[in-house]
């Protein structure tokens, strides 16, 4: 993703609103606590997770996951 792509839609949102990185392994059905934190002097924009916590997807992260499977299997 370039920067200019990644400014176009985050214009989409509230400037205000919460920025949801979710961490997950949608194969294995697992999902992961983490802290999201900028890096600011690497020349690029850089996020970085902190991982933590390995928890299951509950009933509907686990729909959801079928549901983009069966997409990605149709394309």
């Amino acid at each position: 993703m370039k920067t200019k792509e990644l400014i176009e839609y985050l214009q989409g949102f509230d400037a205000e609103s919460e920025v949801v990185v979710i961490a997950a392994n949608p194969k294995e059905r697992k999902k992961y606590d983490g802290e999201m934190f900028g890096i600011t002097d690497g020349g690029q924009p850089i996020f970085c997770i902190e991982i933590s916590n390995e928890s299951d997807l509950d009933e509907k992260e686990i729909a959801a996951a079928v549901q983009d499977e069966r997409e990605e299997k149709q394309r």
